[in-house]
């Protein structure tokens, strides 16, 4: 037994495109009409077909006198229908099976004003007679019956109960479940075969790998080669097993002869590899050797350069050579890969860098200058948006001149500031300081990658944008001098930047590092060059 409830009841429409406070108006209205306090003369009304939806619409209904019995009865119920009524929905409202509505396709039709209720309607009022109501509800019924199908609307039924619609659903919902699993291990089966597989695979190559790795490291085995590893790792700050420094000192106190490049390829571990596989060991020492260090530290000319094509025993015959041959390898790579080898780009000077050196011959000749009518225009200055790369290109590499001057040569509110004209209010020598513009830009090595002219007009551009847009000079109150700094700060902070970090030149012993106690050394040198340059007579 399924009891039915639910049917009839409410509809309200809202306008998407209302007023927001109509809308809320109509909102509040709704709940309002469908609250406990003004719902149930909607219930009780005939006219309403509206059935109980609430328990508050059988609240105090017990007593006859109460204020919910008084609506009943105004609306001509008596008490007893009332409990009945009460008992009735209750029960259906409680029931595990109730059914809030009949999902049913062509409910209406069997409800509505042309369906079977409307026809008894007429035939209670006498409307219609017997045989002629009788006569339309068998037609009315073949109809629905006919469109929809008998055993399509219990399906809709049977569904709507949450019950199998059919015979074969159970079954078929299972077998589908055995079937999902069966694939799935069948899957699992095959996924597992594979990784098996690839695994017997990777530890064959594993093996081989380790094979070749210790007879490579037989090769490269020499004191001086495993001296450079020892100060690689004490540069890079790992801890070095002292047993380790102690054993390899003693080694070279006894290397008998003069080179320390030399591998012991006589030790028994190495002698084993050659009776096993002689041709091998021969490829392994003259040829293996050289690609395995070609990889590590690049080819190099001159002794690097073996001929790879010799794996007979041609070499081998020349003991003596092919030995001194291995030792120019290990010798060279070792200088490439030695602690405090300078970078590729890094080009260790003097405590006072290459910028006081060719500053002299800059300032000597007028024609290296850049006068201020070639420099660029730039219609963007200010903006959040303005390439670096593109101003750099444009200007032919000459970024910060080029945003130094866009930005003192136009009138950019800086808070109670402007920009243009700037130089000349304080007092600022205006043909030295775009000569000092460019001999800071002369300075910035175009060969690091990051800093270089570029990054500094970008930063000096940014700092602008902050003092401007970022209404920085405004919120801190700077006065004109503040402003100028920050933009002059931004110009020098990275001058004659070497492309190396602090802890490069610390570690590796730089004379600039010496020079300013290994306290941000860089730092250090970018001010004082840049201040340096100010105190200079002949600019």
């Amino acid at each position: 037994h399924a009891p039915f409830y639910g049917e009839g009841g409410i509809g309200i429409v809202f306008n998407s495109n209302a007023r927001p406070d109509i809308l809320e108006a109509a909102i509040s209205f709704a709940a309002d009409l469908t609250g406990p306090n003004h719902s149930l003369p909607l219930v009780t009304s005939v006219g309403t077909l509206i059935d109980p939806y609430r328990y508050s619409h059988f609240e105090n209904v017990g007593d006859e006198n109460s204020a919910e019995s008084k609506v009943y009865i105004g609306d001509g119920w008596n008490h007893e229908s009332i409990l009945q009524w009460q008992q009735s929905t209750i029960q259906a409202f409680e029931h595990s099976n109730g059914v809030k509505d009949l999902g049913i396709y062509g409910k209406t039709q069997y409800t509505g004003e042309l369906g079977f209720e409307s026809i008894l309607t007429d035939f209670l009022s006498e409307k219609k007679s017997s045989e002629g109501s009788r006569s339309t509800l068998e037609k009315t019924w073949a109809h629905l019956t006919a469109r929809y199908g008998k055993d399509v609307q219990q399906k809709l039924y049977r569904k709507s109960l949450g019950l199998p619609t059919s015979a074969f659903e159970l079954p078929i919902v299972i077998l589908c479940i055995v079937l999902f699993s069966i694939l799935s291990l069948i899957a699992l089966t095959i996924k597992n075969r594979r990784l098996q597989k690839k695994l017997r695979e990777e530890k064959q190559n594993s093996s081989a790998l380790k094979r070749i790795t210790k007879w490579t490291n037989l090769i490269s085995n020499n004191p001086a080669s495993r001296l450079v590893k020892v100060l690689q790792d004490v540069q890079s700050g790992k801890k070095v097993d002292m047993e380790v420094i102690a054993e390899l000192l003693s080694r070279i106190k006894s290397h008998k002869g003069g080179d320390f490049y030399k591998p012991e390829l006589n030790a028994d571990e190495f002698a084993k590899v050659s009776e096993d596989n002689k041709a091998f060991a021969d490829y392994l020492k003259y040829n293996l050797m050289n690609n395995f260090f070609d990889t590590s530290a690049g080819s190099s000319s001159g002794s690097m350069n073996l001929n790879r094509s010799n794996r007979s025993g041609s070499l081998a015959s020349d003991k003596a050579a092919s030995d001194k041959a291995i030792c120019d390898i290990l010798r060279t790579v070792s200088d490439k890969s030695a602690v405090g080898s300078p970078m590729q780009n890094f080009r260790p000077d003097s405590p006072f860098s290459k910028s006081l050196n060719n500053v002299d011959e800059l300032l000597a000749r007028d024609d290296l200058w850049i006068p201020n009518d070639a420099i660029k225009r730039l219609e963007n200055i200010g903006c959040w948006n303005i390439d670096p790369f593109h101003v750099s290109s444009i200007s032919n590499g000459h970024p910060i001149l080029t945003i130094m001057y866009n930005i003192f040569t136009t009138d950019l509110d800086l808070g109670t500031h402007q920009s243009g004209g700037m130089l000349k209010r304080l007092k600022i020598n205006e043909r030295k300081f775009w000569k000092y513009v460019q001999v800071i830009e002369s300075q910035m090595r175009p060969e690091n990658v990051y800093h270089n002219a570029t990054h500094v007009a970008d930063v000096v551009h940014n700092m602008l944008w902050l003092l401007r847009d970022g209404e920085l000079a405004g919120r801190l109150g700077l006065c004109e001098w503040e402003v100028f700094a920050s933009l002059f700060a931004c110009m020098i902070h990275d001058f004659d930047h070497p492309g190396v970090s602090n802890d490069f030149l610390v570690r590796t012993s730089h004379k600039r590092a010496i020079l300013y106690n290994n306290q941000s050394v860089n730092e250090n040198w970018h001010v004082a060059q840049a201040f340096g340059l100010l105190n200079r007579e002949d600019g």
